[in-house]
C-alpha cells in the first residue's frame, strides 16, 4: 500500500479535509474539541497530508516563525499536531516531504540558520530525531547545549509562557489538554528495551496526560542522515 503525500497551505484545505482531519485527530487523541482544532489549525502556515487510495491516513500541522536572539535572525519551523494511523507508519512519505519542506525554506533563507521544533506527545513521534539526525537535542547522551539551546530555550519562553518547565525542557499540560489515548501511546516493557524510547519516558514520564518533551535539531545537510538525505537530494 503506497501512502502518497501532499503540502497544503491551510487556507487552502477543503471543507473534508479538514473534517477527516479532526476525525484522525479524535481517533488517536483524548480531549479534542472542534473549536480548539480549528483554532489550532488557522495559526499555522501548513498541512502535511498522507494518504492511501485517496483516503487521508495521516498529517502533520506546520508553522515556520522568524526568531531574533542576540541581533541574530533564525528560522524555527514548529510542527504541531502529528498523528498517522497505524497501517501507515513504517512510510517514509511524512519525513521526507517534511524534510523537503525544510530544505527549500532553507534554501530561500539567504543563509539564515533553520531550526527544526518539535514537542512530543508520544514516543513515536521522538523516534523521528534519531532516526534521521545525526545531533539532536535531548538524547539519551546528549542534553541541549550552544547557541541551538539558548534559541529554543528563548523561543519556548516567549511562546509557551507559563506552561514551558525550563529546567526539564517540558511543555506541561492542564486538565484539558490534548493527550494520547491508551494503548494506542503506551510504552510498554518490549519498547523500553529500545534506547531512545526508554529516554522519551524517562524525561516525559507524564506524557499520557499530554506532557510535551520539547526538542530540536539543526536543518543542515550535514547534521542530516544517509537515510533520509538520499531521498531529500532527488530533484
Amino acid at each position: 500500500m503506497k501512502v502518497k503525500s501532499a503540502i497544503l497551505q491551510v487556507n487552502e484545505l477543503p471543507l473534508s479535509t479538514r473534517r477527516a482531519m479532526f476525525c484522525l485527530m479524535q481517533k488517536h487523541y483524548a480531549n479534542v474539541e472542534s473549536r480548539q482544532f480549528e483554532e489550532d489549525l488557522e495559526k499555522k502556515d501548513w498541512v502535511i497530508l498522507l494518504t492511501t487510495d485517496g483516503d487521508l491516513c495521516g498529517f502533520s500541522t506546520q508553522v515556520l516563525h522568524e526568531h531574533v536572539l542576540d541581533g541574530r535572525k533564525f528560522q524555527i519551523l514548529f510542527s504541531g499536531d502529528t498523528i498517522v494511523n497505524p497501517h501507515c507508519r513504517n512510510s517514509l512519505a511524512l519525513p521526507i516531504a517534511g524534510g523537503k519542506m525544510m530544505l527549500n525554506i532553507l534554501n530561500t533563507g539567504r543563509g539564515c540558520p533553520l531550526y527544526w521544533l518539535l514537542t512530543s506527545k508520544g514516543y513515536r513521534t521522538y523516534k523521528f530525531l534519531p532516526l534521521f539526525f545525526k545531533e539532536y537535542f535531548p538524547g539519551p547522551d546528549r542534553e541541549p547545549t550552544g547557541p541551538g539551546k539558548m534559541l529554543i530555550e528563548d523561543f519556548c519562553i516567549q511562546f509557551f509562557r507559563e506552561k514551558f518547565d525550563r529546567k526539564n525542557w517540558i511543555i506541561k499540560a492542564d486538565a484539558n489538554s490534548q493527550h494520547l489515548n491508551i494503548p494506542d501511546g503506551i510504552i510498554t516493557e518490549e519498547k523500553r528495551k529500545n534506547p531512545d524510547i526508554a529516554f522519551f519516558e524517562k524525561r516525559n514520564p507524564e506524557y499520557l496526560k499530554g506532557d510535551e518533551l520539547v526538542c530540536f535539531a539543526d536543518f543542515h545537510q550535514a547534521n542530516i542522515k544517509p537515510l533520509l538525505w538520499k531521498h531529500l537530494a532527488k530533484k
